[in-house]
């Protein structure tokens, strides 16, 4: 296993950062909700994470998350 530099884990995480606003810019002109939840779960994102985005508590029960 190779250990990463500081400079890589810092590019790491920045490189994350910036493919969550993606997600959010995307999402923006999209008016479902459900398809909202579909994309950001397709992204990574967490049902705890959508939710507080969204102001949806039941995340999981829409039909965006249950999509394949």
């Amino acid at each position: 296993m190779v250990k990463k530099t500081k400079n890589e884990k810092q590019l790491e995480d920045i490189s994350t950062k910036l493919d969550k606003i993606i997600g959010l810019l995307t999402i923006q002109n999209t008016e479902d909700k459900n398809d909202k939840v579909y994309l950001l779960k397709k992204q990574g994102w967490s049902s705890r994470n959508i939710g507080f985005l969204l102001g949806i508590q039941n995340v999981r029960q829409m039909e965006g998350w249950k999509r394949k």
